[in-house]
């Protein structure tokens, strides 16, 4: 928790800045064009963005991306949170979401700072397991 507490404030910063949600990344602009496949929020968690970052229903994850050397926070809605699927993917150039995703990441990015979007948990499983992502605890440890 002391880290969600830490960066609260970089986060709703980057929100009133409206970096925090790119448009890639925002529901409300799917119809631009996209050479690439990506996330979106769902509506509702764009239109409750205050509740997710500062409210109850998400478990917090803080891991550690090897590959980028920053954060890779991982919020995952609790059981029975009204963010059951709170993102979705999209491929290049459509603008309908054919997967639900279950998790949102905030990360930070050298160019564009702290930004959020959707993704599957199985594929931050496979991160894991591959050790692109590690906990943030074991990355302090295996740097010391």
């Amino acid at each position: 928790m002391k880290i969600r507490l830490i960066y609260i404030n970089e986060w709703l910063l980057a929100y009133s800045k409206g970096t925090f949600i790119t448009d890639k990344h925002d529901p409300y602009c799917i119809s631009g064009y996209s050479l690439s496949t990506r996330t979106v929020l769902s509506s509702y968690a764009r239109d409750n963005i205050m509740d997710v970052l500062t409210g109850d229903s998400f478990y917090i994850n803080y891991l550690w991306n090897t590959i980028h050397n920053s954060f890779y926070i991982v919020l995952t809605p609790k059981i029975g949170s009204k963010y059951e699927y709170p993102a979705s993917g999209l491929t290049a150039t459509s603008q309908c979401p054919v997967e639900r995703l279950d998790s949102l990441v905030i990360v930070y990015g050298k160019k564009q700072g702290w930004h959020i979007f959707g993704e599957n948990t199985q594929v931050i499983k496979e991160k894991i397991s591959k050790g692109i992502l590690v906990s943030k605890r074991l990355f302090y440890n295996l740097r010391c």
